[in-house]
Order: C-alpha cells, then structure tokens, then sequence
C-alpha cells in the first residue's frame, strides 16, 4: 500500500514484559526473499521511490529484501512496524502486522522480530492500548479480515467473494475487537477485492461516525481483482463535527455486536431497535466487579480510579493501563439502584505499576479524564491513642507497671502472662495494627529493641523467637501491634522450622511461606510482598527465617496457636494457655522489676 508522506510522530508500542517461554518465532522460508520483479528495484535499493512508501507483512514475499533496504536508508520503502499507530500527513494510521496463530498470537512476544508471520498478544495488547487513547482514527491497515465484518449487511454472506471467511464464523476475532475500539473511518484489509457498507461505531460521548471496510487484492492476482484503491481524504482532525459524523443512507449497524439483528431491507420506518441492544449489550459489559479470590490484597499496588465511564467494562479499564504493568486485581462496585460506580480500585502485581498508572492521571478514556491515585488504606484510630485499647499508654486502664523501657516511638513491656520470665512485648507507643504499618522512624526503633533483647538473651546462652499476629480486630479501635519474643535454647531453635511446620498442619494451617529476614526496610518490603494488607500469622527464627501465614477471608485457625507453639518450643507447654498463666498486680510488678533489671545493660541510649 502507498501512503502520501513520511510519518511523523510514532507512538510506539508500550514496553509490555515478555514471557520467557513465548514461542520462537517462525523460522524464515525461502520464498520470504523472493522479491517481485515489478518492485525488485524499489525493494533493494537501486531505485528509489518518488514518494515515502510504507508496507504491512514484514514476514511476506519479498519483505526481507525491503527490510534489509531501509536498514540501510534506501529505496524509500519502509515498513510501518509490528503494531501502533502513526501520523502521516496529519492522518492517524493504525496498524497491526502479521496473521492470527493459536500459539503464537495467544502469549507475550519473546522478541521484536519485524519480520514475525504472526503477531502477538504483546502487539495486539499495545494496540488496545493506544486504541484507548486515540482519537479520530482515519485508517486501520491489517493483513487478515476481522472475524464478523459480514454481519448485518443486507445479503450478508452472498456479498462476500468466493472462498473468503469474513462473515461471523470467519476472520480474526482480536482485530473485530481492535477495529471496535479504534473506530477507524476506514478499515483497509489484505484479500479478495470487498467493500463493505458502511457501518456505524458506537458513541463514545461526542457522537458516532460511520466505518468503510476495503479488502484489496494481491497484486498480479490474475483474477482482476482490484489491488490498488485510490481515496481522496481529509484528516478527521480537520474536519467539523457535522462533516465527521455524517451518515450516508446505506449504513449498517456495528458488525462486531453479536447482540444486534441484521438490519431489514424492507424496513420503511427505518426501525433502530439495534441501538436499544447496543445499549443494553454496554450495560452487560459494564458489570460490577468484586475482584479475584486469593489474590492478597496491597494498598502500595493499588490506585483508585475515579470518574470512569459507566459503559467501560473491566477489559476496557485494563487495557487502558497495559503499558504500565500486569493487574492482577480489579474492583468496583455498583449503588443501591444497580448503577455501576463511577470509582474501582486496580492492583498490579508491583508498585511500580501503580506509580506509572498514576503518571497517567487526566488522560482519556472513552472521551472521560480518569483521576488516579494511589490507594489509601484507612484504619480506625491509627496513629493515635485510641480509648480503651488495652496498649495504649494514655490509656488509664493500661498495664503501665509491665514497661520495661520506654523509647521516643515505641516501648517494651512484660507479657502479662509470660512464657518465660524474659517474655517481652514490643509496642509501638501510638495506635499502629501492625509491624508492616509502622513509620520509617518507629519501625528503625523497633528494630533496634529488637537487638537489644537479642543480647539480653544471649547473656543466658538462650536464643530470641519472635511472632507476631496480625487480625483486624472491630473493637476498642482494632488491632494495637505487639511483637512477642521469648527465649528458646539453641537446639530449640534448630528445630524450630519443621516444628512450626508440623504444627500448623496439625491445627489445620497448611502453608507458610518461608523467607530470609532482611534487615532494615528491604525486609519490611519483602513481609509485605507475601502478605500485602491481608490478615497474617508470622514467626521469626533466631537464624533470621521468617515463616508466614496469610489468613484468608473467612479462614478458621486457633487463636492460641502462635502461643503454643512458643511455650512448646520454650520448652514451657503448660504455659500455652495465658490464662492460666495470670497472677496478681504484686507478683507482676516484682517479675517485671527483674526483668527491667535484666534489661539495663542493654537498653536503647536516650536519644541526644
């Protein structure tokens, strides 16, 4: 095909990740180098063409040569690319290369062959990408037929040439889907010679224009079917609203809605009822969405969308940010009433997917400026004394003669019922639910208390076992953190690992997930990895091994578990049960002065 001027202005295709096993591309075939000798000259150089000439099927007859020639700046041929769209002389072109395959078409790309036969779902993807983000489309260029193109047009199949699949059980189903979403005024496709009526896109909320679709013929097909087809355009970007949006009196429904009915011939009303099903078919699309089961939910991933269009359906709103990353989760909800919520919340699998996501704030979408931001995770009393909760020292109520040591962001105290004489607890000193919600400055503190208990330990050959349980508790403000540790003995320790195993899987908690601690917030990060915002079970090891159970919506466990399997590997099991563990406030506040005695050498210096 011939274009009328250089490109100008690229949008390339989004850098998507490719998947390590994606197929190899198809090895080259020798008739891929054979050039046409009508065009031999062009293809290789020796003559250049008067005008810039571009070509789709980069793995066709004669393609290599071509693509070797603008490689080396020859012959003014060039070809256009896998997929994207360009700018020629003021006219949007959108393009896919290559032909559908069950394999290959259906997996990330593993490379950018140009001379690939068969596109990709990476290409197609990054299509729909820009296809979102486009406006005005004047032509869509692809090698094969969009499955469908056939369907309500009066005759329909007796229309088509002979032997051609291009009705509704024919023809690539991803590039009917691309040239929905592109509306492109006209669809240019290679095969036998077929214009179709033609048909009307649906509106995006600026009004609809009409589609042409063009098949053309091979050259020097010895059918005389025509190859070449000559159009006089001008670019819908200079074009009014009324001149842009004009019908002419044949046109057809959309062919890519299976929801409409063939329009009749006969009908003298001129019945529309299609619109009616175009409109429910949106309605469907559009569903309410409650997101994926088993996937952890993270706030750090997540953005919250706002001023969606009513009619996107989650692919829509998928697609649109394909180029930032990979979504694994996808929520939003409808009112009272049934309507879908104008707001969803969108989790990728890494932060950077958010953040690149929010980059995108104020683009379009279906003609409507999305707001993004990241997610804000909101949690009762967080950050604050909270009355009532046991663990906050401005409570009255608070067990304040337990307090071993007091720092400027947390403190450690006595567990009322200990394990073990040297039982602690560190607290944060304001309302936090957990140790992966602490402020940088809190966590830092945490962590050196951390150490600190670690030689009051070693001082007496014995080894630190840390738990934590995180559960999102409804009163007295929730969940107040508390990181419990206890000494165990060396060959406790050493054991420690399959014990926990073993007994989790006897309580009915069948998986953990295990991993090296990281110090500092590298490990905090890595905790959050595995278990995101969800409610959670986790051990740390005296070797540094962390051992996690995330606890699912609706998931049962015993609640004494991380008790008894400290008391058990303390070598205490009568003391897994706390509540048999209770003395009165004299017997508590000499443990604990002991305790605080024990603890003096090793307490954090005052901050200066």
């Amino acid at each position: 095909m011939e274009a009328v001027g250089p490109p100008s202005s690229p949008q390339h295709r989004p850098a998507l990740s490719p998947a390590s096993l994606a197929p190899s591309p198809a090895p080259p075939r020798a008739e891929d180098d054979e050039v046409p000798e009508a065009v031999a000259a062009y293809m290789t150089g020796e003559k250049k063409a008067p005008i810039p000439t571009f070509f789709l099927g980069g793995w066709g007859r004669g393609a290599r040569a071509a693509l070797a020639a603008q490689a080396a700046g020859k012959g003014n041929v060039w070809h256009l690319g896998r997929s994207g769209i360009r700018d020629v002389l003021g006219m949007k072109v959108a393009f896919l290369d290559g032909t559908y395959d069950g394999v290959v078409s259906t997996q990330p790309a593993a490379d950018e062959d140009p001379a690939a036969r068969h596109y990709s779902k990476t290409d197609v993807e990054a299509l729909s990408v820009l296809a979102s983000q486009a406006t005005d489309v004047d032509f869509f260029l692809t090698a094969e037929w969009p499955r469908g193109v056939a369907a309500a047009v009066p005759g329909g199949k007796e229309k088509l040439p002979e032997g051609v699949a291009g009705c509704s059980d024919g023809g690539s189903a991803a590039v009917a889907r691309l040239a929905e979403e592109l509306r492109p005024r006209y669809h240019i496709a290679g095969g036998p010679f077929w214009q179709r009526n033609p048909y009307l896109n649906r509106d995006m909320g600026t009004g609809s224009h009409v589609t042409r679709f063009i098949s053309l013929a091979e050259v020097d097909n010895g059918k005389k079917q025509r190859s070449l087809h000559a159009l006089g355009v001008t670019p819908a970007a200079e074009m009014s609203h009324e001149a842009l949006t004009q019908r002419p009196a044949d046109t057809t429904a959309s062919p890519y809605d299976a929801s409409l009915k063939r329009a009749r011939e006969d009908d003298a009303s001129g019945d529309q009822s299609w619109r009616w099903q175009e409109k429910r078919q949106r309605a469907e699309r559009a569903a309410p969405s409650r997101g994926k089961k088993g996937v952890i939910r993270d706030h750090t991933r997540t953005v919250f969308l706002r001023n969606l269009p009513y009619t996107a359906g989650e692919e829509d709103v998928v697609a649109f940010f394909a180029a930032c990353g990979t979504v694994e989760d996808y929520r939003r909800g409808a009112q009272e009433e049934g309507k879908i919520n104008s707001w969803a919340l969108m989790q990728f699998t890494d932060v950077e997917g958010a953040e690149k996501a929010c980059a995108m704030a104020g683009q379009k979408l279906m003609g409507r400026e999305i707001g993004i931001d990241m997610s804000q995770r909101k949690v009762p009393g967080e950050g604050r004394p909270v009355d009532g909760c046991w663990f906050c020292l401005s409570n009255p109520t608070a067990s304040t003669w337990l307090v071993v040591s007091v720092g400027q962001q947390s403190y450690v105290a006595m567990d009322k019922c200990p394990i073990e004489p040297m039982h602690v607890q560190i607290v944060p000193i304001e309302h936090f639910p957990s140790s992966l919600s602490l402020p940088e400055a809190a966590h830092h503190e945490f962590e050196r208390y951390c150490g600190a208990v670690r030689s009051m330990y070693a001082a007496d050959g014995k080894l630190p076992l840390m738990f934590e349980r995180y559960m999102v508790l409804r009163k007295k403000g929730g969940n107040h953190m508390q990181v419990n540790l206890v000494p165990v003995v060396p060959a406790a320790a050493e054991r420690a690992r399959d014990f926990i195993a073993q007994m989790g899987e006897a309580a009915g908690i069948k998986k953990f997930e295990v991993f090296e601690a990281e110090a500092g917030e590298q490990g905090r990060q890595a905790m959050r990895r595995h278990v995101g915002d969800m409610e959670f079970i986790a051990f740390t090891l005296p070797d540094g091994t962390r051992m996690v159970h995330v606890i699912r919506p609706g998931e049962k466990h015993p609640m004494g578990f991380v008790r008894e399997v400290a008391a058990a590997l303390a070598g205490k099991p009568d003391k897994a049960d706390w509540k048999k563990c209770e003395v009165g406030r004299e017997a508590e506040e000499q443990a604990a002065e002991e305790l605080r005695a024990a603890f003096g050498d090793y307490d954090l210096a005052p901050a200066e």
